[in-house]
């Protein structure tokens, strides 16, 4: 069960102190001052004390709190969130990456330790709340699990404008493949708003944006695609052989020099028969293909986030392209 715990309803429960302390060795994590979650089951008898007395959390299973990397720090930023569901100031909305989670959009970097909101006319930092002062029409809000968050639109939109690309571009284009929010209103939306610090970086985001990348990774793949300067690459192709007895379907293939790019992203493959089945076709699919002429190029999650695979990518687009 994932479950919010904090200290007065622990005080009105009679639970001490010291069984609390007991707790944090077993079953309970401190989220922040005053809030606890509860991050497993357990067989302590008292402990079922803090099961009766915690309330349900909405967007995430707490046993990924304590796991390492990206997963364990998103499962952290669900869980502050959840957190602040009946404590935001007066007036705000969760926004940024808060409201993103909310929506159900990826987080792809570790940047934000904090759980963030807008107030109009206010603007204060908390060690783990970040109020920033913007306007807030009421078109502008929504409510999701009884909670107060900026619109799906406004949300990407408010990210574009204060994160970089490889954290926008995935939200964008996990946005529009699900329909949240439609090309049409984004862009819309961005002309229509008051020009402010990082408007020509969302314009930039919303131009790589591209519902057919099918997973963050392959969204962080077009963003370094652009930022080392590479064009011509086309996402999601199906081809085959020329008699048809083979098709597959790529990532990115960029047709003049014969390039395919197939990206893994964080977790490619699972340990035991069913993830050396999957990595033996991967690479007879990589055989058929580099027999029909074609330079594949598999990249790991670690390579989106170093220049090495990409500087090598444009030197053999740059040396392989026809030139007319």
């Amino acid at each position: 069960m994932t479950a919010l715990l904090t200290r007065a309803a622990c005080d009105r429960a009679d639970i001490t102190r010291t069984q609390l302390a007991a707790a944090f060795q077993c079953c309970l994590t401190r989220v922040r001052k005053g809030v606890y979650v509860i991050t497993g089951e357990c067989a302590v008898e008292d402990h079922g004390r803090l099961r009766a007395t915690a309330v349900p959390a909405s967007l995430l299973r707490a046993a990924d709190v304590d796991r390492p990397g990206l997963l364990g720090h998103v499962a952290k930023m669900c869980v502050l969130v959840d957190s602040y569901r009946d404590s935001l100031p007066q007036g705000s909305a969760f926004s940024h990456l808060s409201a993103g989670l909310m929506w159900g959009l990826p987080i792809t970097r570790a940047l934000q330790n904090r759980a963030e909101a807008i107030r109009p006319g206010h603007a204060i930092t908390y060690r783990q709340l970040l109020v920033r002062n913007r306007e807030l029409p009421d078109s502008d809000v929504a409510n999701r699990d009884a909670k107060c968050l900026t619109t799906a639109a406004r949300t990407v939109i408010d990210v574009a404008h204060d994160y970089p690309l490889d954290m926008s571009v995935p939200m964008i284009d996990t946005a529009l493949s699900t329909n949240i929010v439609t090309a049409e209103e984004l862009v819309a939306r961005l002309a229509g708003s008051t020009p402010r610090r990082g408007i020509r970086r969302a314009r930039r985001a919303l131009s790589i944006a591209d519902p057919a990348h099918e997973s963050p990774a392959e969204s962080i793949c077009a963003v370094r695609f652009h930022e080392h300067g590479i064009d011509g690459f086309v996402p999601q192709i199906l081809f085959g052989s020329p008699d048809d007895a083979f098709r597959a379907r790529v990532d990115f293939l960029h047709r003049e020099a014969k390039v395919i790019v197939e990206v893994n992203g964080e977790v490619k493959y699972k340990d035991g028969d069913a993830g050396s089945l999957l990595a033996r076709k991967e690479r007879d699919r990589d055989y058929r293909l580099r027999n029909m002429g074609y330079r594949v190029y598999q990249l790991s999650w670690a390579d989106l986030f170093g220049p090495r695979m990409f500087q090598e990518i444009r030197h053999t687009i740059r040396t392989t392209t026809p030139t007319s």
